[in-house]
Parts: structure tokens; C-alpha cells; sequence
């Protein structure tokens, strides 16, 4: 079982911020994106940190997918997979 904070995260532009997904005084901060990078920069590094959750499941689901030859499960992992990879790019 994973120790990291669990998703999924969400990417606050303003602080550049990523937040877990409690709601109001309950959000905990996970990560602070540098204000050193450069604007463009600094939004597709905080969408792909705050994408890490959905990457990682899609990623363990895949595993156990072909760990165990299930097609249905390899087009469920694919599902997962397009979502967080759309989710980390911006899409």
C-alpha cells in the first residue's frame, strides 16, 4: 500500500499549489510549484505533478492486467492510462 497522500490532486494556478482533493480548510498542500520557471512551464509541471495519483493506478492496473493475460482489464487500464495522460498534458 502507498504512503503518499491520496487523489486525486488538483493544481491551484494561483500559488501554484497542488492541493489533494478535501474540500475547503480540509485540502492539504502536497506539492509548490518554483514561480522561477517560466508561466507555460510551470503549468504543465504542476499538471503533471498534480496528475501522479491517476498515473500510478493506471500504471499498477495495467500490471496486474497483464500479470494475469485480462483483456478486459488491459481496455480498463487503457481508460485509466488516457485520462491521467490527458489530465498531466492539459488535453
Amino acid at each position: 500500500m502507498s504512503k503518499h497522500t491520496p487523489g486525486p490532486w488538483i493544481y491551484q494556478e494561483w500559488g501554484r499549489l497542488i492541493l489533494d482533493s478535501g474540500k475547503g480548510s480540509s485540502q492539504l498542500q502536497v506539492a509548490t510549484v518554483a514561480l522561477n520557471t517560466r508561466r507555460d512551464e510551470g503549468t504543465a509541471n504542476a499538471r503533471l505533478i498534480a496528475s501522479a495519483p491517476e498515473l500510478l493506478e493506471a500504471l499498477e492496473a495495467m500490471r496486474a492486467a497483464a500479470e494475469m493475460e485480462d483483456w478486459d482489464g488491459r481496455s480498463i487500464a487503457y481508460a485509466l492510462a488516457e485520462k491521467a495522460i490527458a489530465k498531466a498534458t492539459g488535453e
